[in-house]
């Protein structure tokens, strides 16, 4: 398990299932997520997928690479660089 912190996007991952950040900051194996805000572990969730994407200026997603296949659900959460899929 990897703690990330989440800051003012808490409610807004645990809303959609997702947890993004940027590419550059590296990312090591691991199956869960603790979101971490306020100064405690707010949900601890597990990773269904990992996605790097750019999100081009008409909206659409150019994915790079993904662990798993990417579901339709998976395709409308627009964000940008990497997420973690969160289930």
């Amino acid at each position: 398990m990897r703690a990330v912190t989440c800051g003012w996007t808490l409610e807004e991952n645990i809303k959609h299932n997702l947890y993004y950040y940027r590419a550059e900051t590296g990312y090591s194996d691991h199956l869960y997520i603790g979101t971490y805000s306020d100064k405690s572990i707010r949900a601890i969730v597990k990773i269904s997928n990992i996605i790097e994407a750019d999100l081009l200026p008409n909206g659409t997603l150019q994915i790079h690479s993904n662990i798993n296949p990417i579901s339709i659900e998976q395709k409308k959460k627009k964000k940008y660089n990497r997420c973690c899929c969160i289930s």
